[in-house]
């Protein structure tokens, strides 16, 4: 299957640095055949709040699969990169929040003892990560609304605070992220023990359409809801 798809990523002016970060780093890899290619960025706004924008395009020569049978079934060099943890050329850790803390990733995702110990706990700060992007995939916004880093790093320090988890879910799904947000990252599930959690095993699936004008626009919604019916 090819897979040829235009997107924006976006995110509030104010504390878009790691985005726009990104955005460098793609622009340092032209060429035809890399699997996402950045077209720029440019800056709205929306509801009188700026945001930053970078425009993307997924498997521009189409998908992974096409990539291989041109290479013959193999692809000589494949570079797989999580750019939250990467470095610019000339870049240090002069950054004071990198300084004072010693660490690097995506701080909206980060567990609090990441950022209190730097300690490497790798499946623990990961189980941390999950119920982030579980809050993100439910209510459509990032899991600690719109902190910037300080006021994140902030929290993060003081270790007594974990995103809100929304109140309109079941309470097998609100207890999911419950066990991925124990302070204690001993306390917090393994990956293991969360795929028997019912929320993932065995929970029905519930209605969406309350929440889809909430989260979406209303000509989205539309043809959302109009799949749903379809099906």
């Amino acid at each position: 299957m090819s897979i040829n798809m235009k997107w924006l990523r976006t995110q509030i002016l104010k504390i878009s640095s790691t985005l726009q970060k990104e955005r460098r780093i793609f622009e340092r890899f032209p060429g035809p055949n890399e699997v996402v290619e950045c077209y720029g960025y440019c800056v709205s706004k929306e509801g009188g709040v700026l945001k930053y924008n970078i425009l993307l395009e997924d498997a521009p020569m189409g998908s992974l699969l096409n990539l291989m049978r041109d290479c013959g079934g193999r692809i000589p060099e494949s570079h797989i990169a999580d750019f939250g943890l990467a470095k610019e050329p000339g870049e240090d850790d002069s950054d004071m929040l990198f300084h004072l803390y010693q660490h690097r990733g995506t701080p909206c995702y980060m567990s609090p003892e990441s950022v209190q110990f730097a300690e490497i706990t790798v499946s623990a700060l990961d189980i941390w990560s999950l119920g982030c992007i579980v809050v993100e995939m439910i209510t459509g916004r990032v899991a600690w609304g719109n902190l910037d880093s300080k006021e994140l790093f902030n929290k993060l320090v003081c270790g007594n605070e974990s995103p809100k988890i929304p109140e309109y879910m079941s309470e097998s799904g609100k207890d999911f992220p419950r066990r991925c947000f124990e302070l204690d990252h001993r306390e917090r599930w393994t990956a293991d023990t969360l795929l028997t959690h019912p929320f993932v095993d065995d929970e029905p699936l519930q209605p969406v359409e309350p929440y889809i004008e909430e989260l979406l626009s209303p000509c989205f919604a539309c043809a959302v809801n109009s799949v749903l019916c379809e099906n």
